[in-house]
C-alpha cells in the first residue's frame, strides 16, 4: 500500500511538473495504467470542450483518482456518492474520482461523458468563487449534465411527464444542498435538474445563465440573482419550463408512443392466441382427412391374387365367398 501510495504521489507531481492544470493518479494498486492513460486523455479534451465556457479555469489544480469500483473510496468520499454513479467531485478539495467499474455498467455515460460531468462541477465552484456556497445542488447537477450532453442515471424527460401531470414533481427548493437517497427519487433529482437547467441554456444561453452564478456577492440567494439577470420570477421561470416539457419538448409524444408501443403488444396476444388456436385447429382437420382417406384406401383395396396364397392351404368352405375383412386399428 505504501508502495501504490509513493506511485501516485510520484505521477501526480511528474503530471502537475509537466505544466497540466491537473493531476491523475491510481488509487490503489487494482487499477490499470491504460486506465489511468485514459482518463488523463479525457481529462485533456474535457477542459478543451469547457474552455469557452469556463474561460482562464481552472484557477487551481484539479486532482483526479482512478478506482477500480466504489469500494475503494475513502471515508470522506463514500457520503457524496449515490449507489451507480459512476464519479464524483468533492468541491472544496477541488478533487474528482473516478470509478471504472460503475462507469462500464452504466448503459447511458462513457468515459468521456464522466469525465466532462465532473469536471463541470469543479470549474463551476471555482467559476462562483468565493460564493460557490451558494449554489444548489440542482443548478450543480443540471448544468454537467447539460455541458456533458448525458442524463447521469439514465432517467430521461419522457420519465417526468407522468409526474409533472400528477404535480409529483420534487420541489427545487427541495433539492438545494443534497438529492434524496433513494433509487427511484435520485433518477427523479438528476433528471428534473438535467430538464431545467437545459431548458434555461436555451431559453437564455449559457453565458447569460453563467451571469446568473457572477451576480452572487453573498447577501443574494441564487433565486434572487436569477430573478436580477434573467429578468422572471422563478415562479414565472418554473411554469415556463413545465409548459415546454408537457407541450413543446416531444417528450410527451414519445411518451405516448411508448405507451402504444407496449399496449399494442398486449392487445396483439389475444390476436395471437386466436390465431395459433386456428392454426392448430386446421391442422388437425387435415390430419384427421388424411386417417380418414388411408381408411377408406385400405378398405377398398381388391384382394391379393390367388397365386400368392398358399397352394397347399385349402380355404375353409365359403372364404372365397366373403368380402375382405376390414383393417384392424
Amino acid at each position: 500500500m505504501i508502495l501504490s501510495v509513493f506511485s501516485a504521489v510520484l505521477l501526480a507531481f511528474g503530471t502537475q511538473q509537466s505544466g497540466e492544470p491537473f493531476t491523475v493518479a491510481a488509487a490503489n494498486a487494482a487499477v490499470a495504467t491504460d486506465h489511468v492513460d485514459r482518463v488523463r486523455e479525457q481529462v485533456k479534451a474535457g477542459l478543451r470542450q469547457l474552455a469557452a465556457t469556463f474561460p482562464g479555469l481552472p484557477s487551481s489544480p484539479i486532482h483526479l483518482l482512478v478506482h477500480a469500483d466504489a469500494s475503494s473510496l475513502p471515508d470522506y468520499a463514500r457520503a457524496g456518492h449515490h449507489d451507480e454513479a459512476p464519479g464524483l467531485a468533492l468541491l472544496s478539495r477541488h478533487e474528482i474520482h473516478i470509478l471504472w467499474r460503475e462507469m462500464l455498467q452504466s448503459a447511458h455515460s462513457d468515459l468521456h461523458d464522466v469525465v466532462v460531468h465532473e469536471l463541470t462541477h469543479v470549474l463551476l465552484q471555482q467559476y462562483a468563487a468565493p460564493n460557490g456556497g451558494a449554489l444548489p445542488r440542482w443548478f450543480h447537477e443540471g448544468l454537467a449534465q447539460t455541458l456533458a450532453g448525458d442524463t447521469y442515471l439514465g432517467d430521461s424527460e419522457e420519465s417526468l411527464i407522468w409526474r409533472a401531470t400528477g404535480h409529483r414533481l420534487l420541489p427545487f427548493d427541495e433539492l438545494v444542498t443534497d438529492f434524496p437517497h433513494g433509487e427511484a427519487e435520485v433518477r427523479l433529482a438528476y433528471a428534473q435538474s438535467q430538464s431545467y437547467v437545459s431548458w434555461l441554456v436555451r431559453e437564455f444561453g449559457v453565458n447569460r445563465v453563467l451571469a446568473v452564478v457572477k451576480d452572487l456577492d453573498g447577501d443574494r440567494t441564487f433565486l434572487q440573482s436569477m430573478v436580477r439577470v434573467l429578468g422572471r420570477p422563478t415562479v414565472v421561470l418554473q411554469d415556463s419550463w413545465l409548459d415546454y416539457l408537457m407541450n413543446r419538448s416531444g417528450a410527451r409524444f414519445r411518451t405516448l408512443l411508448s405507451e402504444c408501443f407496449s399496449l399494442s403488444l398486449v392487445l396483439a396476444l389475444p390476436l395471437l392466441a386466436l390465431a395459433l388456436i386456428r392454426r392448430l385447429a386446421t391442422d388437425r382437420r387435415a390430419r384427421d382427412r388424411m386417417e380418414q382417406q388411408e381408411r377408406l384406401e385400405q378398405q377398398t383395396a381388391p384382394p391379393p391374387p390367388a397365386e400368392h396364397r398358399d397352394a397347399g392351404a385349402r380355404p375353409p368352405d365359403g372364404e372365397n365367398d366373403a368380402p375382405p375383412s376390414a383393417p384392424s386399428w
